[in-house]
């Protein structure tokens, strides 16, 4: 025998030992077999630890225990019982949902602190019982007794003194009762070789039981037998009589060391915060330190038998203990065995009693666990002998489990009895939702059950002695008939305020229970199987009649039932529970029947499973008309004469065969006897055969059995055999698994499944259109309301006894009633049922065997209860019998002011879903509760988020979730569309076999999947929805009820797990540099998101909703644009966000590794172009400073790209693209070039445009054929390929377009709130709620965000009046809310919401209020004085602030805090929204006021770019709308410079800062075009539209391009300027932008009159201004001047037109809307106005209407002297100012007067390069001096009103002759 080497051996090749140098292999290996045996001794500790945990020291110290035993000892008995418990119990109850939950909770932490103090003191805890538990000390010699009696008394005073008095939240006060006694104690092991269980009785534990019964709450009371072993001198008592002392003190210890109070360091203690609160202490050393070294002896396998399979099923999956605890639907089964008097002094007494317990726990444990119940407890200290029958634990739930548990009880009475010394049986039987779980200590618990249930069972088994009582729920829910029960009259039971009604319960077993039902009511949607069944058994007569004419014919020596059916022999109806398996088999009987088949028919249930042939055995008593015979002498009789009839010798020898069958007791033949049991089976098999050959030669035989899933293989063999006869068929009904597979043996399945003679028969849910009809079949009624008939048709998926069970629930809770008159309330709808469907059936009885049974029950339903017909009506309990009812004179309806709960399942229900979940392993049911939590559907990274340990258990994780999606129980979310697509008739509920998914997998989220092994699965061919991304409930019952289950520790936990990492995971949509998105957070957009491929018409319709999210991104005010730049910018400033979740620009470091060096190069190449080209325009424009910035931004791009690439910096949104060479040089050298992709050489050709939505390509041909590029070039904007928008290799560039993360975000927030919600950290969701709040109206939806507003009003309301708990303070997981910080934060975001609602009022006042808690009180805006004092203190501090610092150079002034720089975000903000609102009421002195504050805010503490220059650009406005240029000037000066200074520093520019400095291009486009710096205007403009390229941002360019358009058309660059425009409206279309639509069609309007270029039909443009409602429409109402412009326009169309009265109308609406204010829209409109008028009063005059010429004249004037003062803050349109003027002089005939206005016009206009008006002034020169061609002077007039113009050839146009002629008088 050769031995391996040991470490440091090396062995020699000739196979002997060399001691030498050890090798690194042998090190190595030596090392790695060292660290697994660590591990698997960690393993064993931890495995043997937890088995440990459930049983007392005695048993788990004793290796040599067997059972059956009795072991004797002397022991110091501690009883302790907690007072109060049922109280308690049924104050919980009355809370509801929840009770039973928080009543455990509360126990557990009572009883917790408390085991540890006796644990502390080495007590040995033996069983625990609900609210009372014994321990024991036990001792080998009575002089230890006094000093150890002394230590358990000062511990037993310990907990008095600690735990003595608790005051629950339900303001019930607990109390503990403590008994001590000494004596000799019995330990009796008890069990089987399977299970083991072990009870405590004798002197001592009755002792200590007395003992705490002559407690009162709060007292340690010794027994006799303690206190004679006590000096009265030691200790502190009172006499209660019969010799009990009550101790309260201890005066003197015989050894102080041993006292029995915890060390100081070691002691229990209360909460500091909530003196009420338990805990129990972490440090376990000193507790049952025995407990960690049972791994060493190897006894786990031993103690697992003492642990109940439901427990060990989980440890063996190693679930933690945390989710053992359950709250289910179970029967609670309590049994009481009276003994009578078994004296102590008996010297046989322990054994005597241990004989007696033995038997009764094998009596019980047999028939519990053959009907799928468990024996949890044996007590033997507080009621007497008592076991506790648990049915429907988890993995044991069944259905019919209530009257399996009845059925068990019952015959538990005569089984008990018959053991010897048992007197009495009393029982107690209860069902309803029970605590299930652990109890006790972590070193100690036991797995208990726990409720006012539980305790109502108790009761019962006590007041109702030598009875089997169950309480209404259980007769409820049991479905058995009523003549099993008989009331009883209803006693007072201690703790119970409700009683309700009692029954006893008198099982009748006859032959009635094994015939398949009868049915009264047409049978529903099963047609096509019900004519399957009825061609079959046609076929089967035909084929056995021929054979039978054929012996006739033939004079066939052989019967015709020799030969073997070639047809079908047998039928299976399939499906799952309820489904109305057992409807169709009673049809079926029906069909035969009339079909002249004999039927025998039997029903199976659970209890016998056990009975090897019972299903044959039932068929053939039947058969051979054997079940009235009593006497096996009988049978054998009746079946010897058959054979002898038969003549057959081989019959008559084959009888013995029989004797186990059909209970014969023939004598054996020798050839019979020695045979094994397969053997005789098949002997038996050929005996039955010939005898039903010649039995029955002319007759067909039909069997049926339901619910042959509960046969045994013998059973399906012979049947099997038997169907083979040509006259013989079986049917058979067979239950599902939930994965689909059916519930029967192996070889059952080969003959089922295999066999061409085996036909089965799926059967599938009722399509919707039947709920209707059962229901009235069910309440008897013709009609039910629609209300209820939704409910059903939803909850139901088509069961029919789901529909029962909520019928059932909804009569029990009086919520639905029966009328019996056709009045239906006023209001209430009611759907009726077919009459056909409600007609009663007459069906005849052919056998005894096919009792009739009424109503309409389903699958495994029994007859109806009395007083009923199949649902309990007003739950009347006489057993008196009625007549029949009719359904033609009876309604269903509604109770008054009752809504029907959908949300609550029945208890019928819940078994169900119940039975799908238990036949789940450990690891699914543990997923399969975490996503409950996460809801209907969630995300697959958010359930593995929530999975303990699974990177080190991705292997079992993935192979439950491949078994979860083929079982069913999930599906992919992602096939919602196609689902719908497909046919809404139910399909069939047997599980098909395929699997489907849709989801894009890829390569880095299946490596997410499998963990630490994902080398292993990744070669492993799993099927693709094995990494499924977006999962949801296949129904949603599972999902509700398996919530339920959970206990309310367990909910919070999985909640705040959720929460935590929702909050902590960063918000990226795809575009921002997040991956995958919609499987992240648990929820996505659109299903669309998912698929691997959708159709073209599915992503346009993607791509318009996703833009409908962007409706509100961008505010039409300019203030607010240049303050925030948009929505974008408000989301992405990281310093306003340090209070709520923001999204986060950081690129990950994998998306910015992954780009190729040829990716690279190409961006720089494609920078480098385009800075050469800007260089050329630097040049070429003579050194332009705006040309210097922009070749600086390009610079700083370089190395910004360069620092991204290394993962330096910060990002936001991004894109994948690059602009070729020659496309950014044309860009650099043509600016116009960004308004098309056509080259200058080309500009002419009009191609089709393609628009993208959302990265959806699609190609549009329209009649103007102008080209959209959304302000980029064609390809920086459209994609040719879906990949691109997604791939990395084609390069990066910025998209704030295609970003979603505010949307995303504000998704993100719902799951948040709901999660902490449920986590009841209210803090925390009162702080996300108000970010939610802000993120819902940066997306638009403000009314949401009022609502999340006033959620978190209630959330604080609730915490004050004590509803809700208030944050701890040392909760790390959740937060206090200060309330000067939240009302703060909750009135600015309610202004904010009203503000974008257009309740300018009350956002002023939310924001007004908003200032105060900030700290700043603003003045009465009518106090003129005062204000004007307070902008004179304003400027005059600016003015040392700009001179105090070298203004160019400003550096920030960092902010150190959150909350200041929170307080910094909310002023600025807050500021530049009251500005807006005063600028809106024309209020321009606080507006002025708030803009100088806002601008001392960001001078003292704000950024560089982020904050100066938006409020730079602020200042701007306000300066020039007040004709102050020079301040203007000074602050645009201040900006540039700032920009300059931040190019030229080491920070790059971020996609923030650009997007900064678009705004603030756009700003000095606007003021550089107010003042007439045309040139300047557009060389703006076109950088911000080269910014807005690169970013992608088409809301910048929505605002930037009015300003643009407007400078190209006094440029009279026509071509260029219609481009920009169709790019305004098709952007603006894209992003339903409203605003960015009327600014076109205000812009069309300019267009056509000033240049004659009809873009748009001058009626379609009326059309949109008269259509909109400018006032009541959110995006508009602040857009007056925009609308008066429009107004104007019209009008003055009209003017030209002589249309005198649209003209009239159209002034009235524009003079309505007439602001003061100075913008240059105002002034626009005003001078159409003013120019309105004066072709108005020309034609008066013309036609001689003086007095209309007067009043003609007034307006004029009155408009030229309003215009004298505002034209000043508008110098582009003095040059139109004096024209106008200059036509009002001729118009009065003043020559000169107009010669001077005309020459200091176009010396104005030349001086602005504003070539337009140069033109203008040309054209009216000529045409006053009537030198003008006629054909020119009336072109405007004659053909502009015509079709639009086509513009593909602009070239061929005569701009120049469109110019309209200012008309004069004849006579001037």
């Amino acid at each position: 025998m050769t031995t391996s080497p040991k470490f440091g051996e090396v062995k020699d090749p000739g196979g002997t030992n060399t001691t030498g140098k050890t090798s690194a292999t042998d090190l190595t290996e030596f090392v790695g077999n060292k660290i697994e045996l660590m591990k698997q001794t960690q393993t064993k500790i931890k495995r043997a630890a937890l088995v440990g945990g459930f049983v007392p020291d005695y048993i788990l110290m004793d290796e040599d225990l067997v059972v059956p035993s009795l072991r004797k000892f002397h022991a110091v008995v501690f009883m302790t019982d907690i007072s109060g418990f049922t109280a308690l119990t049924e104050a919980y109850s009355l809370k509801g949902k929840g009770g039973t939950d928080n009543l455990t909770k509360t126990l557990a932490s009572y009883m917790g602190p408390l085991a540890e103090c006796i644990l502390r003191i080495d007590g040995d805890i033996i069983k625990f019982a609900g609210d009372a538990f014994l321990s024991v000390w036990e001792f080998k010699d009575y002089r230890e007794v006094p000093e150890l009696l002394q230590k358990i008394t000062d511990c037993a005073l310990y907990c008095q003194e600690k735990y003595g008095s608790y005051v629950t939240d339900v303001h019930i006060t607990i109390r503990v009762k403590i008994g001590i006694g000494v004596g000799e104690c019995y330990a009796s092991g008890l069990g089987d070789a399977n299970y083991h269980h072990y009870a405590v009785y004798g002197p001592g534990v009755y002792a200590a039981s007395g003992g705490e019964h002559m407690c009162e709450s709060g007292d340690v009371v010794l027994h006799p037998s303690a206190w004679q072993y006590c000096n009265p001198n030691h200790f502190m008592f009172s006499d209660k009589g019969e010799g009990f002392k009550k101790v309260t003190d201890i005066i003197h210890f015989l050894d102080p060391s041993r006292r029995g109070r915890p060390v100081v360091s070691q002691r229990l203690k209360t909460s500091s915060t909530n003196k009420n609160k338990l805990s129990v202490s972490n440090n376990h050393d000193l507790i049952r330190p025995h407990l960690d070294l049972t791994y060493q002896n190897s006894c786990e396998d031993r103690l697992r038998k003492y642990v109940i399979p439901p427990v060990i099923k989980k440890l063996d999956n190693d679930v933690p203990l945390g989710y053992l605890n359950e709250s289910r639907m179970v029967s609670i089964v309590f049994i009481h065995v009276d003994y009578g008097v078994i004296e102590y002094t008996d010297r046989e007494y322990g054994k005597k009693l241990s004989d007696i317990v033995q038997r009764a726990f094998l009596i019980i444990l047999k028939s519990a666990t053959s009907l799928n119940g468990c024996l949890t407890k044996v007590i033997m200290f507080d009621k007497g002998l008592t076991y506790l029958v648990v049915f429907g634990l988890p993995g044991y739930m069944q259905d019919n489990q209530v009257a399996n548990s009845l059925n068990f009880a019952y015959r538990m009475k005569p089984a008990l009895r018959s053991i010897d010394h048992v007197q009495q049986v009393s029982i107690g039987c209860t069902t309803g939702s029970s605590y299930c779980g652990i109890l006790g200590h972590p070193r100690r618990h036991e797995y208990t059950v726990i409720g006012k249930k539980v305790n109502k069972a108790a009761r019962l088994m006590c007041y109702y002695p030598g009875k089997v009582t169950c309480d209404q729920d259980t007769y409820y829910s049991s479905k058995l008939p009523g003549h099993y029960f008989q009331q009883l009259e209803a006693k007072a039971l201690k703790g119970i305020s409700n009683v309700g009604l009692i029954f006893e319960y008198l099982s009748s077993d006859t032959d009635d229970e094994r015939a398949v039902k009868r049915f009264e009511y047409p049978i529903l949607n099963r047609r096509v199987e019900l004519d399957l069944i009825a061609n079959n058994l046609r076929k089967a007569q035909q084929e056995f009649r021929w054979n039978l004419a054929a012996k006739q014919g033939l004079m066939m020596t052989r019967s015709a039932v020799d030969f073997v059916s070639s047809g079908i022999w047998m039928m299976v109806v399939e499906g799952e529970n309820g489904i109305g398996k057992s409807r169709v088999l009673a049809e079926a009987i029906k069909i035969a029947e009339g079909l002249d088949w004999k039927v025998f028919s039997v029903a199976l249930t659970l209890q016998h499973q056990t009975i090897i042939t019972y299903a044959v055995t039932a068929i053939l008593l039947q058969v051979f008309q054997l079940q009235g015979m009593r006497s096996p002498q009988e049978r054998e009789e009746h079946l010897r004469k058959i054979a002898i009839e038969s003549g057959d010798n081989e019959i008559i020898s084959g009888l013995p065969t029989l004797n186990e069958l059909l209970h014969l007791k023939l004598q054996t033949p020798p050839k019979f006897a020695y045979v094994d049991a397969k053997s005789r089976h098949a002997f038996a098999q050929h005996t039955v055969m010939q005898l039903i050959r010649h039995a029955f030669k002319d007759k067909m035989l039909l069997f049926c059995i339901e619910d042959a899933h509960y046969m045994q293989q013998v059973c399906w063999e012979y049947f099997n055999h038997i169907s083979r006869l040509p006259n013989v068929m079986t049917m058979m009904t067979l239950r599902r698994n939930s994965d689909g597979t059916p519930k029967i043996p192996d070889m059952a399945y080969k003959i089922c499944y295999h066999s061409p003679h085996v036909k089965t028969i799926p059967l599938k849910g009722l399509a919707d259109k039947y709920v209707v009809p059962l229901a009235c079949q069910l309440l008897e009624v013709k009609g039910i309301p629609t209300e209820l008939e939704r409910i059903l048709a939803s909850k139901s998926q088509g069961n029919p006894v789901w529909i029962e069970d909520v019928l059932n629930d909804l009569l029990l809770q009086s919520k639905i009633r029966i009328a019996d008159n056709d009045k239906i309330p006023k209001g209430v709808t009611i759907e009726f049922a077919l009459p056909k469907f409600i007609t009663r059936e007459n069906p005849t009885q052919s056998r005894e065997s096919h009792q009739y049974y009424g109503g309409g029950f389903l699958d495994g339903s029994e007859e109806e209860l009395p007083g009923t017909t199949a649902i309990k009506r007003d739950f009347d309990y006489s057993f008196e019998k009625r007549t029949r009812l009719n359904p033609e004179t009876r309604l269903c309806l509604i109770k008054s002011n009752t809504t029907i709960n959908a949300n609550n399942l029945s208890g019928g229900l819940k078994e169900l879903v119940l039975d799908t979940f238990d036949s789940l392993n450990t690891t699914e049911q543990l997923m399969v509760k975490c996503a409950c939590v996460l809801g209907k559907k969630f995300s697959r990274v958010m359930l593995h988020r929530l999975l303990p340990a699974y990177g080190k258990e991705a292997r079992r994780y993935l192979e439950c979730f491949q078994t979860l999606m083929e079982n069913r129980i999930f599906q992919c979310a992602s096939m919602s569309k196609v689902r719908k697509s497909k046919s809404k008739d139910k399909i069939s509920l047997v599980a098909p076999k395929n699997v489907e998914c849709v989801c894009k997998i890829g390569q880095s989220f299946t490596a997410f999947f499998t963990g630490d092994y994902q080398d292993d699965l990744t070669q492993l061919n799993l099927p693709k929805y094995v990494y499924c991304r977006f999962l949801e409930f296949t129904k949603d019952n599972m999902m509700e009820v398996i919530y339920e289950l959970l206990t309310e520790d367990l909910r919070k936990d999985l909640h705040l797990k959720a929460a935590k990492y929702l909050e902590t995971t960063v918000v990226q949509c795809v575009s921002c540099g997040g991956t995958e998105t919609p499987y992240i957070y648990g929820f996505v957009l659109e299903d669309a998101d998912l698929m691997g491929g959708e159709t073209e018409e599915d992503a346009m319709s993607l791509g318009m909703e996703r833009a409908k999210l962007k409706k509100r991104r961008f505010t039409s005010e300019s203030s607010i644009r240049t303050m925030q730049g948009s929505n974008k910018w408000k989301q992405h400033r990281s310093r306003q966000g340090s209070y709520s979740m923001r999204p986060s620009r950081q690129l990950s470091a994998e998306n910015s590794l992954k780009k190729s060096n040829d990716s690279s190069n190409k961006q720089q190449l494609s920078l480098s172009t385009r800075i050469q080209g800007l260089r050329k325009t630097y040049e070429k424009n003579g050194g332009s400073q705006l040309a210097g910035i922009e070749l600086d931004i390009l610079l700083s791009i370089v190395h910004y790209a360069h620092d991204r690439e290394s993962g330096q910096c910060f990002t936001c949104c991004r894109r994948h693209n690059y602009v070729e060479l020659e496309e950014a040089q044309r860009q650099a050298e043509y600016p116009t070039a960004l308004l098309t992709s056509r080259s200058p050489e080309t500009a002419s050709g009009r191609p089709s445009f393609k628009n993208n939505y959302s990265g959806v390509t699609k190609t549009v041909s329209m009649e103007k054929s102008v080209v959209i590029s959304n302000s980029v070039t064609s390809k920086a904007t459209n994609s040719t390929d879906d990949d691109d928008l997604f791939a990395d290799e084609d390069g990066e560039f910025y998209d704030f377009r295609g970003c979603d993360c505010t949307s995303i975000q504000a998704l993100v927030f719902v799951e948040i709130i709901r999660h902490y919600k449920k986590a009841e950290k209210f803090g925390k969701c009162v702080m996300h709620s108000l970010d939610a709040a802000e993120t819902t109206v940066a997306i638009g939806n403000t009314t949401q965000a009022l609502s999340y507003i006033e959620d978190t009003k209630k959330i604080l309301e609730d915490i004050d009046n004590g509803v809700l708990k208030a944050a701890n303070p040392e909760d790390p997981d959740d937060i206090l809310v200060i309330e000067k910080e939240y009302n703060r934060r909750a009135n600015f975001l309610q202004g904010l919401a009203n503000y974008e609602m257009g309740a300018v009022e009350k956002a002023k006042d939310f924001f007004s209020k908003c200032m105060d808690l900030l700290g700043i009180v603003l003045p009465v805006a009518d106090q003129e004085s005062k204000v004007g004092c307070l902008i004179t203190l304003a400027n005059f501090k600016l003015w040392r602030m700009h001179h105090a610092s070298a203004c160019c150079k400003i550096k920030a002034s960092f902010r150190q805090g959150d909350d200041v720089t929170i307080i910094f975000s909310m002023k600025s903000r807050t500021l530049s929204y009251l500005r807006s609102i005063y600028m809106h009421e024309e209020n321009y002195l606080m507006a002025m006021l708030m803009a100088l504050w806002h601008v001392i805010l960001v001078m003292d503490s704000g950024e560089l770019i982020h904050d100066k220059i938006p409020a730079y650009c602020t200042m701007m406005e306000m300066y020039t709308q007040q004709g102050r240029h020079s301040k203007a000037q000074f602050y645009e000066k201040m900006s540039i410079e700032i920009i300059r200074s931040h190019l030229g520093c080491e920070d790059q520019v971020d996609p923030i800062g650009l997007l900064t400095c678009a705004n603030l291009f756009m700003t000095l486009a606007e003021v550089r075009f107010t003042r007439g710096q045309l040139d300047l205007g557009l060389e703006c403009g076109f950088l911000v539209l080269r910014l807005s390229k690169l970013l992608h941002d088409n809301g910048l360019v929505c605002h930037n391009l009015p300003t643009l358009v407007r400078c190209l058309m006094m440029s009279l660059k026509i071509a260029d300027a219609t481009e920009a425009l169709n790019n305004l409206w098709f952007t603006a279309q894209a992003e339903d932008f409203w605003i960015g639509t009327a600014w076109y069609y205000a812009l069309t309007l300019d267009l056509i009159l000033e240049l004659g270029c009809p873009l748009e039909n001058f009626y379609h443009v009326q059309q949109f201004v008269a259509g909109k409602d400018w006032e009541g429409d959110m995006t508009l109402f602040k857009e007056k001047d925009l609308q008066f412009n429009l107004e104007t326009s019209i009008a003055l169309w009209y003017a030209r037109f002589s249309k005198w009265d649209d003209c009239t109308v159209w002034i009235t609406r524009a003079e309505t809307h007439m602001s003061g204010s100075n913008t240059v829209m105002s002034i626009g409109g005003l001078l159409k106005l003013l120019q309105t008028y004066l072709i108005r009063s020309n034609f008066h005059q013309s036609k001689k209407r003086f007095s209309l010429f007067a009043i003609d004249q007034g307006k004029t004037e009155e408009i030229m002297q309003a215009l004298v003062k505002r034209i000043r803050t508008a110098p582009v349109y003095m040059p139109r100012y004096y024209h106008l003027r200059a036509y009002h002089q001729r118009i009065l005939n003043h020559r000169k007067r107009s010669e001077m206005l005309l020459s200091k016009a176009t010396y104005l206009a030349k001086q602005q390069n504003n070539r337009l008006e140069v033109e203008f002034i040309k054209h009216s020169r000529l045409v006053w001096a009537a030198m003008a061609n006629p054909a020119i002077k009336y072109y405007w007039t004659e053909h502009i009103d015509q079709p639009v113009i086509n513009w593909n050839s602009p070239s061929t146009i005569p701009w120049a002759n469109i110019l309209y002629s200012l008309p004069l008088p004849a006579w001037t």
